[in-house]
């Protein structure tokens, strides 16, 4: 460089269109046969010779007809999914479900009574937070009517009339005391029983002399539907003690179910709050400077084509699809096999604890040959899993942040869909696992919703979906997009559609803006396990 900028050649005068003065020639003649092309720069000798970077191989080629077809597969497995009832009824995939109905509905009652005994303010929270509906009776009237349609158990109609009979329905419970009486047992036992409770006047026979309390036991469990109907029944029959007890028993299984879920509602508001604080810190933050919360390796958008990240995505879901498939018929075919050994129940756990596996497992194998390799970057500094030096604190800063936006969305779209009154169905969130099941159920199901799901998803509809978007559209498109494909594969409901589809667009917000699939893991790892305790505090025990 020093003999460039001393060269003391003669040059040009400013303006001149002279050429500039070529070097001396070489004194040796040049030989005719030598390669005129000088030889490339060497690293080791010239220091201003850029570094020798090794070619990358080409990118594999991705046949159109095979993406076309892998699309048609997707559509299918998407229409399944996010169709419960297409293919089986929503029941069919909850074990026990007169024994599980039983224990929602019965739960809810107790604690739709205990809140209704709490100051308004009080109520106005439980509303708010979704511990309390506007039509829970309602509700869960249509949710007994669909399981008496499918099961032969007299329980679910008994649990029926008496939803019916406490909401003011007599004239329903009229039609089927007259009905079951002309059945077989143990029906007529079970219409006298609801006629005595609730219709004036007495079954035909008269009073009984008795309080039929055995009958009660036989046939009721000890919750929420055997003690109203015990304190109907007393009230007719002029049992103050037995009414008395039964009334006890009401109010001291709802004051304990409040007392459990009151400790969730101030950690949830805890967290709201504590969230909206680490937002404004956010915020601040990133109106100073763009990347201050800059966590990961990521590039968005990605160094990879969209329409190659949609190919991908495309034949690993429908890879993932038809392996499922094929595991659920090999299932079907083995259940006879399974059940002599007793390994039925393992298996089914098996393949419900790998679902999410099979989703992401062949994508992230096509998206390292046909995404990563090809554009020089790892796997692990794509999806944006390295953190850079300081990024610790920042991940922690903005899940915080994350946490608080998706609960107070979450409350938000709760009251919106509940004045609406489109609530979920309550298979979308019962998990059997954490009702049911031993210690080892529950450590399985908590693992899954808690690592397993957070981790697949997120690398799915994240690292994957979101950053491929990005490549063509703004990043508030991208983030809708991946987060409407997120919450149609759960098949939820509009209220859960509605919550999932909001932390979708959360998480995709702090995967922009951190480089890093952090945040949105461990943000999601959080939702499920609040969904999971909920589950375990208000139906466990």
């Amino acid at each position: 460089m020093a003999s460039v900028l001393n060269d003391d050649r003669p040059h040009p005068e400013p303006g001149s269109d002279a050429p500039p003065p070529h070097p001396a020639m070489p004194a040796e003649p040049i030989d005719p046969a030598a390669d005129p092309t000088p030889p490339a720069p060497d690293a080791t000798t010239d220091p201003l010779a850029a570094p020798l970077v090794p070619d990358r191989p080409p990118p594999p080629p991705l046949s159109r007809a095979v993406t076309l077809l892998a699309a048609l597969v997707v559509l299918v497995g998407v229409w399944v999914l996010a169709t419960p009832g297409s293919l089986e009824s929503r029941l069919a995939g909850v074990r026990d479900p007169e024994r599980a109905l039983a224990i929602v509905v019965g739960r809810t009652m107790d604690l739709h009574e205990a809140i209704g005994r709490t100051p308004a303010w009080r109520r106005w929270i439980y509303v708010a937070l979704g511990f309390e509906g506007a039509d829970d009776a309602g509700q869960a009237r249509q949710w007994y009517d669909e399981l008496a349609s499918v099961s032969l158990d007299s329980r679910v109609d008994m649990h029926l009339a008496i939803l019916e009979a406490e909401t003011g329905r007599r004239h329903a419970v009229r039609r089927r005391v007259a009905e079951w009486a002309k059945r077989e047992e143990p029906l007529p036992s079970l219409a006298s029983l609801l006629a005595d409770a609730y219709l004036v006047p007495a079954a035909d026979g008269g009073t009984p002399a008795a309080f039929p309390g055995d009958v009660l036991h036989e046939w009721l469990l000890e919750d929420w539907f055997r003690d109203r109907l015990t304190l109907a029944l007393a009230a007719r029959l002029g049992e103050p003690a037995v009414a008395a007890a039964a009334r006890a028993r009401l109010e001291a299984r709802g004051n304990r179910l409040l007392a459990r879920l009151t400790v969730l509602v101030a950690i949830t508001l805890l967290i709201g709050a504590i969230g909206i604080v680490a937002t404004i810190v956010v915020a601040i933050r990133i109106r100073r400077r763009r990347d201050a919360v800059r966590a990961g390796t990521a590039a968005i958008p990605p160094p990879w084509s969209g329409s190659r990240g949609a190919a991908v995505l495309l034949r690993g879901g429908a890879l993932g699809t038809l392996i499922g498939a094929a595991l659920l018929l090999v299932l079907v075919f083995a259940l006879p096999w399974l059940s002599v050994r007793g390994w039925e129940e393992a298996a089914e756990k098996l393949l419900e604890f790998g679902t999410g596996l099979l989703l992401v497992v062949p994508a992230l194998m096509l998206a390292r040959r046909h995404l990563f390799r090809p554009s020089g970057v790892t796997a692990v500094d794509a999806l944006g899993l390295r953190v850079v030096p300081g990024g610790a604190s920042r991940i922690v800063l903005v899940v915080v942040a994350v946490a608080g936006v998706v609960s107070v969305g979450d409350v938000a779209f709760g009251l919106i869909t509940d004045a609406a009154g489109a609530t979920g169905h309550w298979t979308e969130w019962f998990q059997p696992d954490l009702v049911f099941g031993d210690a080892r159920d529950v450590a399985m199901a908590l693992a899954g919703a808690v690592v397993l799901a957070p981790v697949t998803e997120e690398l799915l509809f994240r690292g994957l979906l979101f950053a491929s978007l990005r490549r063509r559209l703004a990043w508030p498109i991208a983030a809708v997009m991946s987060a409407v494909a997120f919450a149609v594969l759960h098949g939820y409901g509009l209220q859960g559609f509605a919550s999932v589809m909001w932390s979708g667009l959360v998480w995709a917000w702090a995967f922009e803006r951190t480089g890093s699939l952090w945040p949105a893991v461990i943000g999601h790892a959080l939702g499920n396990l609040s969904a999971s305790a909920l589950v375990l505090v208000a139906l466990r025990g």
